[in-house]
């Protein structure tokens, strides 16, 4: 990266809304965020949003493309690679001991090292449709609410499956099952992962799920143990909060959005 990029690109940085706004791009992950829901979740009205969008893209911080009717904003991780590759040029006058902590400094953290598998949505009465309902049934997860409103269901072609109930910004994660002939190690994380892409691009800030048995695996997920009373009404009011799964079950909760600082 040349220093007048370097300017430019930390230039558009150095305004709060911009700043929420990339932020906001880096936890939607690669898939990107339709320009509607980025609005809704860093606060900022349209013209607003469009005038800072510009900078950020200028700068060749931020990607966009056109799906349907929507245009879709993502971060570019190959441009903000760059930027920190060119702070860190040359640094620490080649001591390694200085350095170490500053290359090392759990930027990844945050985001298990998890690669991402596509999901695609899952309509009912499709073959796929009748595959989820039979590898649910097996694993003996709840089935009679699956063509309840507000429910989109997925699968990764390979006998991986995962569902979302989305209630404005809250999100119930339900429905994660993996065929017994299809599993594997890190299969379950990256069904999460996938689920938490869609659940930022359906507008989704906050995840909220039950289990009986899995809590040590969704905690390595990011998520953390709630109390019941914690769960907000629209998430208690769900059919697998109010009966279908037993009283003794994990109430967890993970947060993905991200808000505008005020």
């Amino acid at each position: 990266m040349e220093t007048k990029d370097a300017v430019e690109a930390l230039s558009a940085l150095a305004h709060a809304g911009r700043l929420s706004i990339l932020r906001c791009l880096v936890q939607a992950g690669p898939g990107g965020i339709s320009a509607g829901v980025l609005g809704r979740n860093v606060g900022m009205a349209g013209s607003t949003l469009s005038n800072n969008l510009k900078v950020l893209t200028k700068s060749g911080l931020s990607l966009s493309r056109r799906d349907g009717r929507a245009i879709i904003y993502s971060a570019d991780y190959a441009r903000m690679s760059g930027l920190l590759a060119f702070l860190m040029e040359d640094c620490c006058a080649g001591s390694a001991t200085i350095a170490a902590p500053l290359t090392d400094t759990g930027i990844h953290s945050c985001c298990p090292r998890v690669s991402r598998t596509r999901l695609d949505r899952i309509h009912s009465a499709t073959s796929a449709w009748v595959s989820l309902v039979a590898e649910l049934t097996i694993a003996r997860l709840p089935t009679d609410d699956l063509l309840e409103p507000d429910q989109y269901f997925f699968g990764d072609g390979g006998g991986g499956y995962g569902g979302l109930q989305i209630l404005g910004k809250e999100a119930l994660v339900r429905s994660i099952v993996i065929a017994p002939d299809s599993r594997q190690r890190g299969r379950g994380r990256q069904i999460v992962a996938g689920l938490v892409d869609q659940a930022l691009a359906l507008g989704a800030t906050d995840l909220w799920l039950l289990t009986t048995d899995q809590s040590e695996f969704f905690r390595a997920c990011g998520f953390h143990q709630e109390s019941r009373s914690a769960a907000p009404d629209n998430i208690r009011q769900t059919r697998q909060f109010a009966g279908l799964c037993p009283e003794s079950a994990t109430v967890m909760r993970r947060h993905i959005g991200c808000h505008a600082d005020r």
